[in-house]
């Protein structure tokens, strides 16, 4: 569709506003074009709308869960606003779809990692 293409390229442009209109308007005359959700994922991180970026890699994840990177994505929109559970939630999906993420592992083990070294009470075996 053109105007997911057009998205791109302003993206491309960082013409980040412009990005958005047209990946909307891309949307509005077919909502089932499903790559659109995950390219608005990507300009609503990039310009701190986490809860949009939220939305639309949901929508998109809803249509192929099985898509690489898209729960990856996810997580660091999570991670953009410190909820910790929900990027493991996350990172976990990426994990089930492609078990070999190199970079889902080391971001959810400096996860735990962080975690254990901030808990409150003594480590015992």
């Amino acid at each position: 569709m053109a105007y997911h293409n057009l998205s791109l390229i302003y993206d491309k442009w960082e013409n980040l506003e412009q990005a958005v209109r047209m990946g909307q308007r891309a949307l509005e005359l077919d909502p089932k074009h499903t790559l659109t959700y995950y390219t608005l994922g990507g300009i609503y991180f990039k310009s701190q709308q986490y809860e949009k970026a939220e939305e639309a890699y949901k929508r998109f994840i809803q249509i192929f869960p099985y898509f690489p990177e898209a729960h990856n994505l996810l997580a660091a929109v999570y991670a953009g606003t410190e909820t910790v559970d929900r990027v493991i939630e996350a990172l976990d999906g990426e994990l089930r779809v492609n078990p070999l993420h190199s970079l889902a592992h080391l971001n959810l083990g400096q996860i735990y990692w962080h975690e254990f070294r901030n808990r409150r009470r003594p480590f015992t075996i």
